[in-house]
């Protein structure tokens, strides 16, 4: 309820402030988003997992909300509110960016700059990698064993501060710099260790990321690299590297990517991930085949899985996908998934 309140008002201040504030006159403020309608069945072998094979209905919608001005001296500044929608939904993220001449800079409660400027294997379907594949579908299956995006326990929209370079020659940078785990509100520096480095969030953490956009006659090439690295607590270090390659010819799209989360923090954990993609599309309609393995080498966990997808676009801003998935999941307690889905749905942008 607090969440939800705390939406509503921001929706209701942001509109008094642009119809009533002379200050703010110049602002233009526009409301976005997007809507994820889902349904599908899962068939999991895997007799482990109680109530394996069922019907799901899943849902994802953000309302955005954005205040934009652009001043005489070319600067542009914009607030950016993302709530989600769901029921228990709240806050996302919120974030002012300020763009100009010299590049952007981002402040608040966003990504860091690794995992903004990845580039995934891409599909035409509802998707394999993070929390879209068989992690949503088939139970005992791991979204984490299937993500190239992968990221330290702190980038996953803690308040940091961003630069992004202008792109030049097909070439971008960014930087990111962020305090302190799990510091996305107002809150203060812990008295008891005004240094914030002896408690267990981790501290002073960065992450340095290039990518890669240009055409070479009928051929589109995009490239990404990345590296976080997790700062200090008192357990120990944590990183995570990403790979990225997207190649376009004609209507066809290859994707490649890789993801890798190493810890030594007292939890065993070594990811490695992988991803490929093989895309087609034509006029409003897409199609695609693609394949993920991950490995997590302390626990002996091993993930393959294939996604089939097709798209459809039926309108502006309406989208109807489609996959069909198979997923294969054994670690050092056995068989943990074993079985296929068949999912489908709409997307609404706005």
């Amino acid at each position: 309820m607090k969440k939800s309140l705390l939406a509503t008002t921001a929706l209701a201040a942001l509109g008094a402030v642009a119809v009533a504030s002379p200050a703010s006159a110049k602002f233009e403020v526009a409301v976005g988003g997007f809507m994820e309608q889902w349904f599908g069945y899962s068939d999991n072998s895997n007799t482990a997992v109680p109530q394996a094979d069922v019907m799901e209905q899943h849902s994802d919608t953000e309302v955005h909300v954005f205040a934009t001005q652009t001043l005489d001296n070319g600067l542009k500044f914009k607030a950016t509110i993302e709530m989600e929608a769901e029921a228990g939904g709240g806050i996302d993220e919120q974030y002012l960016a300020v763009d100009g001449s010299f590049g952007r800079i981002i402040i608040g409660n966003e990504d860091q700059a690794a995992r903004l400027m990845h580039y995934n294997a891409g599909s035409n379907g509802i998707g394999m990698e993070e929390s879209d594949g068989t992690g949503a579908w088939i139970a005992g299956s791991s979204g984490a064993l299937s993500n190239t995006n992968t990221h330290v326990a702190v980038s996953s929209d803690d308040n940091n501060v961003t630069y992004f370079t202008p792109r030049i020659n097909g070439f971008q940078v960014g930087v990111s710099y962020i305090p302190e785990q799990n510091d996305n509100d107002t809150r203060t520096p812990n008295s008891a260790t005004p240094n914030r480095t002896n408690d267990a969030n981790r501290d002073n953490s960065y992450a340095v990321a290039v990518n890669y956009v240009n055409s070479f006659e009928n051929l589109n090439v995009a490239l990404s690299a990345g590296y976080t690295d997790g700062g200090v607590n008192v357990a120990g270090s944590e990183h995570a590297f990403t790979f990225g390659t997207r190649l376009g010819f004609g209507g066809f799209t290859l994707g490649f990517a890789y993801g890798e989360h190493d810890r030594d923090d007292g939890t065993a954990q070594n990811v490695n991930n992988f991803a490929v993609n093989l895309g087609y599309k034509a006029g409003p309609a897409g199609v695609s085949i693609g394949y993920t393995r991950g490995e997590d080498s302390p626990t002996d966990d091993k993930q393959d899985q294939i996604e089939i997808g097709g798209s459809y676009a039926i309108g502006p801003g309406v989208t109807a996908k489609s996959s069909l998935y198979y997923v294969e999941r054994v670690n050092n307690g056995g068989t943990a998934a074993d079985g296929v889905a068949i999912a489908g749905g709409l997307v609404l942008s706005f």
